[in-house]
């Protein structure tokens, strides 16, 4: 589902000047919805600029499912600013890096 050129995110919520996102992660080792709280943490930096983020499972992170992809993650980040970011998702073994572009 990942774009190899990256995404595009416009018309995030706001508050206080930071960019708010649910982002659904999902990974065949995931023990699905019997995780109330995946232990995934999700990290980023910005790339043209000097901010960075950290989001760890609970905080907030929970489960879902849906019929095509079965149980995944979601995990709520605060983006501090506006701007081209590489976020990085390690869940236990397994990272993935992924990079976004924050408009505001």
């Amino acid at each position: 589902m990942l774009d190899p050129e990256g995404e595009v995110w416009a018309r995030l919520p706001v508050d206080d000047g930071v960019f708010g996102q649910k982002w659904i992660w999902w990974s065949d080792a995931s023990s699905g919805a019997a995780e109330s709280m995946p232990p995934i943490t999700v990290t980023g930096r910005q790339l043209d600029g000097s901010a960075s983020l950290e989001a760890k499972a609970g905080a907030p992170g929970n489960t879902g499912f849906r019929e095509d992809i079965g149980s995944f993650m979601m995990v709520g980040i605060e983006i501090p600013a506006a701007g081209c970011w590489e976020l990085t998702a390690r869940y236990g073994d397994a990272e993935l890096s992924y990079v976004v572009m924050v408009e505001s």
